[in-house]
């Protein structure tokens, strides 16, 4: 399922975006770093799922990778079951993705991905910034691995905001102390993606929107902990965010967001909202769903 504002043909732009992810889990299964390193801009950002996995560019995503495959030496693993959503913006030239997928053979046990990101046109589709995690039973599971101390926090970030992204960063340091002005950030286009950090949480259009309204309103307090990274695609259409949460309300929970922003009409809407806890897949103790 894709979804297009006015402007560029459909059916092959959409194609082109496909293959693009394509490829991406190919170089996953075959383990092929220089592939992986072809697909990504050289100041790629790819958050991870362990609490350590912040990559700031290709050399640092790279890094990450080879240690993961390392992990994986003596595995064979394969990615199915992949679900692809897609937003285009009326430039043709910047695309954001949810993308669900179950990856087998890292475990015993399959475990199912959640990969969003931000890909920019430029002789080919490439990933300019992404997260990836692994979404939770339900938030009674996930409260218990919390107080047992099986979710660590996400890395602080280091604040590296390009100029013209300063507003995006301002908007979400705003609505910390003022959190039911934080819906109106978010589009309600049916191709805008919402994912919380529990395997029912995802939502499209107006539903995300009105997810975080009822979250909002809830006896919680926000905080970011760290600072921001952020930056807008070349075409100056789109735009990815990415921090640390904490939402407080008894036990505090250390979440992990990534935004991809779309300028519309000269304002700046959230239409993929990504949160999740660190998870380490290659430690026991986790039931996924």
């Amino acid at each position: 399922m894709v979804f297009l504002d006015k402007g560029p043909d459909l059916n092959p732009i959409e194609e082109a975006i496909k293959t693009c992810l394509r490829e991406l889990h190919h170089a996953i299964e075959s383990k092929d770093i220089k592939r992986l390193g072809d697909l990504v801009v050289p100041d790629v950002f790819v958050l991870g799922s362990t609490a350590d996995a912040v990559a700031m560019d290709r050399d640092s995503f790279i890094t990450d990778v080879q240690v993961l495959f390392e992990q994986l030496k003596d595995k064979k693993i394969q990615l199915h079951g992949s679900h692809i959503n897609v937003g285009l913006c009326s430039s043709g030239r910047s695309a954001w993705f949810l993308d669900r997928f179950v990856v087998a053979g890292a475990r015993d046990q399959d475990i199912p991905i959640r990969l969003t990101g931000l890909l920019v046109q430029d002789h080919g589709w490439h990933l300019s910034a992404a997260s990836w995690s692994i979404p939770m039973r339900d938030n009674d599971y996930q409260v218990e691995l919390l107080a047992t101390g099986k979710i660590p926090p996400g890395v602080a970030m280091q604040d590296r905001v390009s100029l013209t992204a300063q507003p995006l960063a301002e908007n979400i340091t705003k609505v910390m102390s003022q959190p039911t002005l934080m819906p109106a950030l978010y589009s309600t286009r049916p191709d805008a993606f919402t994912i919380g950090s529990t395997v029912d949480e995802v939502f499209f259009g107006a539903d995300g929107k009105n997810w975080v309204n009822e979250i909002v309103h809830l006896s919680l307090k926000f905080a970011v902990r760290g600072g921001f990274q952020s930056a807008i695609s070349p075409d100056g259409c789109t735009a990815w965010l990415a921090t640390n949460i904490d939402l407080s309300g008894g036990l505090t929970v250390p979440y992990r967001f990534f935004y991809v922003w779309l300028r519309e009409q000269d304002e700046w809407n959230i239409v993929l909202s990504h949160d999740a806890v660190c998870i380490d897949p290659f430690n026991a103790g986790f039931d996924y769903p």
